[in-house]
């Protein structure tokens, strides 16, 4: 008699909500029974995403290759690292490789260079990408704010002009970062305290150099309320970071940016404007809405695909009684992840499975430049130095949720010691 094989769980993605949820599935180990999981992304290392722009943008006077490898040991975790994915029961395996797309006839997922992986459960949780709102020049002359290679390639196009600025090649220094939300406001604020270390140091004069902040919006931070909001831009101006607020950039050229009010000259800009699921999701045949994010129920099920599932910032999952949109965080997807799990293996077990019910508010911690912080935890805001201790506790706390106590631990640490070797 054939021996049947296990319950196959592939999942797409491994970021904030694709490991997450391959870890959560094997927190219910015991109710797993015989079953797979096979974690398939194409980049070899787990990116912390939080920490990724306030490391990247301090310490400019470090040579690159410090800088980058100080980067990596900062917020890069190597899947071939991570204990939990390294198991000798078999039950999860790690697979580095690009997704072609699905077979959903023969329920597989194909991969580049022509390999499948069959699947029984699936589950997307793939992220998003740069979006360009159509805006004309956005891919030629802007470098782009979303992953490692983007803030690696964003050092070093800053510190190629300002080696310019020191052999006198160039006059100025102009830099406008497009995107008034956390990304671009902690990204403004390090690179302009950076630039004035500089100047502190006599590296460059203080009129060589420029940091401008814009955003479409009437406000930067509009997940913060009013009073928080305000308090950000008079942190951000005080580092010397212009805030120009209402502008819509009609167009990106190598010598600046272009709005109605002209042209605001940039010798570097930096896009952080704004996300959009990756296009591939809706080619490789999973349904999509207006936005392109992937619909799902309360119990983040896709609609008309059986045993299909979908978390992250490219699923538009809502509150089941509001209706509301859950925001695109990786702590909703990290809580959305335990529920996506529990419904998986309830599924198998032929049991009823349950909404996923998102908190009433989310607490919210964006770093402005060196060991300050604004944070939003719902009963309480904080600020200074209070509120980059509130960061420093949630970035601990996700550690410790994807990784054994001392690894987590140490990870943390070499996160808070690199960013004050680089200056932060």
């Amino acid at each position: 008699m054939p021996v049947p094989h296990p319950q196959r769980i592939v999942i797409l993605g491994a970021g904030f909500g694709g490991l997450r949820t391959a870890l959560e599935l094997l927190k219910r180990r015991a109710r797993l029974g015989n079953v797979s999981i096979t974690l398939i992304d194409a980049e070899e290392a787990h990116v912390y995403s939080p920490l990724l722009y306030g490391v990247a943008m301090a310490g400019l006077d470090q040579p690159e290759t410090e800088a980058e490898r100080q980067l990596r040991a900062c917020v890069c975790l190597p899947y071939a690292e991570n204990p939990y994915l390294r198991r000798k029961d078999g039950r999860l395996a790690f697979r580095r490789a690009t997704i072609d797309g699905v077979d959903w006839q023969g329920r597989q997922v194909k991969l580049a260079g022509g390999e499948t992986v069959p699947f029984d459960d699936l589950v997307l949780a793939l992220g998003v990408e740069s979006a360009s709102f159509g805006i004309p020049g956005v891919a030629e002359h802007t470098v782009k704010m979303r992953t490692l290679q983007d803030a690696l390639k964003i050092r070093r196009h800053i510190e190629r002009a300002l080696n310019e600025l020191k052999s006198k090649k160039r006059e100025r220094l102009d830099v406008v970062v497009v995107g008034g939300g956390p990304n671009g406001c902690e990204g403004a604020s390090e690179l302009a305290l950076s630039l004035r270390r500089l100047a502190r140091e006599r590296r460059i004069r203080p009129s060589q150099s420029s940091v401008t902040l814009v955003d479409a919006s009437p406000s930067i931070l509009g997940m913060f309320r009013p009073p928080q909001r305000a308090l950000a831009q008079r942190r951000l101006r005080s580092l010397g970071v212009a805030v120009r607020t209402g502008v819509k950039i009609q167009e990106v050229r190598a010598d600046g940016v272009v709005s109605p009010a002209g042209v605001l000259p940039a010798g570097v800009v930096v896009w952080a404007a704004g996300m959009k699921p990756l296009a591939a999701i809706k080619a490789w045949g999973f349904p999509v809405d207006e936005r392109g994010c992937v619909p799902v129920d309360a119990t983040l099920a896709v609609p008309g695909l059986e045993h299909v599932w979908a978390l992250g910032d490219a699923v538009a999952a809502k509150h089941p009684t509001t209706g509301a949109r859950v925001p695109a965080l990786g702590q909703a997807a990290s809580k959305e992840a335990a529920i996506l799990a529990e419904n998986i293996i309830r599924t198998m077990d032929r049991k009823a499975t349950v909404p996923f019910v998102p908190p009433p508010t989310w607490n919210t911690v964006v770093p402005l430049g060196g060991a300050w912080a604004i944070a939003d935890l719902g009963f309480a805001h904080v600020s200074g130095l209070l509120g980059y201790a509130m960061r420093k506790a949630a970035d601990l706390m996700y550690f410790l949720s994807i990784l054994p106590p001392r690894r987590a631990v140490s990870l943390w640490m070499r996160g808070l010691s690199g960013f004050l070797r680089m200056g932060g």
